[in-house]
């Protein structure tokens, strides 16, 4: 028993090498030409937006689905489906809203340059649009609705300066 123990663990740790290998390849091969491109601002700016990016991927994906996993893990183990099924609902409606707020904080950001009452109207926009591809599964549409939405913006924007 210990000798298998023993070379899983092993494999698994070469898998992970690889892996780490890997991605540092696909990184070199993505920031390069990228850097070649945009040149040292450009690079500037998207190391700056990166950073913020890292922090929310990180938070995202170990955070809070471990912590959502390890209480499910718990309850499973005593035998309390109960709150298996209620912990579950609970995670899946609050990342749902997390996203949803995220998202429309984002699309609103975005278009802050349109003063405070453009802010307002993308905060629902934004809003219509996360429900839309909750709804739908969807970008096409969505992607439609946001260029009529830019147009509008700009012809209203243009009739009243």
């Amino acid at each position: 028993m210990k000798q298998a123990r023993s070379s899983s663990f092993l494999e698994s740790t070469i898998v992970l090498i690889i892996a780490s290998v890997v991605v540092k390849l696909v990184g070199a091969l993505f920031s390069i030409p990228l850097t070649n491109l945009y040149g040292a601002d450009g690079n500037g700016i998207f190391n700056a937006a990166y950073y913020i990016y890292t922090i929310l991927y990180i938070i995202a994906t170990t955070g809070l689905p471990v912590a959502v996993s390890k209480m499910v893990s718990e309850a499973n183990a005593f035998g309390k489906y109960r709150e298996v099924r209620k912990i579950a609902s609970i995670s899946i409606w609050s990342f749902a809203l997390i996203g949803l707020v995220f998202s429309v904080a984002l699309f609103s950001i975005c278009h802050i340059y349109e003063g405070p009452w453009g802010f307002l109207n993308s905060v629902l926009a934004g809003t219509l649009f996360s429900f839309v591809f909750l709804r739908y599964k969807s970008l096409h549409g969505i992607a439609i609705a946001h260029s009529l939405y830019n147009i509008s913006a700009y012809v209203i924007g243009a009739l009243f300066k």
